[in-house]
C-alpha cells in the first residue's frame, strides 16, 4: 500500500514537472544487483533466471539510485509476468563516458497491439525498456 501511495505521489509530481531527482556519484552495479536480488524468490517460483549484467565493467557516474531502483523494479515485475518457465530476465547496465544505459531484456513473448498476433523480436529477445541519463 505504501508503494502504491508513493507511486501516486510520484505520478502527480511528474505531471506537475516537479519530480525530485537526487543524483549521487557512484557505481550503478549495486543498484542493478539489488533490483535483481529482490526478484530471486518470485523468479525461482516461476523457474525464471534473473540476471544482472555489467556490459562495460565497473563505472562511476551521477544518477539517482532510488529512482533507478524504482524503475528497474517496475520493469522486472512486468517482465517476469511474460517469461515462460526456463526463461530469463536480464537487467543490463552499460557505461559510455558520462552516459549510463540501463535496460531490461526477457525471453518472453508479447502480443503486438496492432494485429493481435504473437510477436517476437530478432533472436527471441525483446527489450522491455531502455533509458539513459547524462551526468
Amino acid at each position: 500500500m505504501t508503494r502504491l501511495i508513493g507511486d501516486l505521489v510520484d505520478l502527480a509530481s511528474i505531471e506537475a514537472g516537479k519530480l525530485a531527482i537526487a543524483r549521487q556519484i557512484g557505481d550503478p552495479g549495486p543498484v542493478v544487483g539489488e533490483a535483481v536480488d529482490a526478484f530471486q524468490t518470485a523468479a525461482a517460483a516461476n523457474q525464471v533466471l534473473p540476471v544482472a549484467e555489467m556490459l562495460s565493467g565497473a563505472c562511476v557516474a551521477a544518477f539517482d539510485p532510488a529512482r533507478i531502483l524504482q524503475v528497474l523494479t517496475n520493469l522486472l515485475s512486468s517482465a517476469l509476468k511474460f517469461v515462460p518457465p526456463q526463461g530469463q530476465v536480464s537487467v543490463r547496465v552499460e557505461c559510455r563516458g558520462e552516459t549510463i544505459r540501463f535496460s531490461v531484456h526477457d525471453t518472453g513473448s508479447f502480443r503486438d497491439p496492432s494485429d493481435g498476433a504473437l510477436a517476437k523480436t530478432c533472436k527471441g529477445r525483446r527489450t522491455f525498456a531502455t533509458f539513459a541519463t547524462k551526468g
